[in-house]
């Protein structure tokens, strides 16, 4: 795990079946996103919670950045609404918010909930589906199954 000289991003570097990944957890900030966590990169995970409109629009402002910076809109991208375990008492973004945005940005979509562990490994198993499909190594009509070799 790193921190660069602004306190704001952590990046930390793991492995999912073999692909590096990059964490900028708790990036609020968008005007500094690193062009480092943009660069290079296979696809991207944008999560909002579900019961804070901002961090909703926060996505859409890096999801421009990201754009801005690479000039590929056909990067893999999962877009992930969490706290699926407030949805009753808080929730201010609807799933069809969340849905239409993959819609438009022709993303993946799911919603989740860390404190809970639901669906957190579909997470990665779709932005894996996404890369793979990228790459022209699976295509649609593999019935949505991933084998990396």
């Amino acid at each position: 795990m790193s921190s660069n000289s602004n306190k704001n991003i952590i990046t930390r570097k793991i492995a999912l079946m073999g692909y590096p990944c990059v964490d900028t957890a708790g990036q609020q900030e968008y005007s500094i996103f690193p062009r480092s966590c943009s660069v290079d990169i296979d696809g991207f995970i944008l999560v909002y919670a579900i019961d804070d409109k901002k961090s909703f629009e926060i996505i859409q402002i890096i999801h421009d950045k990201i754009m801005e910076t690479i000039g590929d809109d056909k990067v893999p991208i999962v877009i992930v609404g969490n706290k699926v375990d407030l949805q009753h008492a808080s929730r201010v973004v609807s799933k069809e918010d969340g849905s239409r945005l993959a819609q438009k940005w022709k993303a993946a979509f799911i919603e989740t909930s860390a404190k809970d562990n639901t669906a957190v490994q579909q997470i990665f198993d779709k932005m894996l589906h996404q890369i793979e499909l990228a790459r022209g190594n699976i295509s649609e009509q593999s019935g949505g199954k991933c084998c990396i070799s």
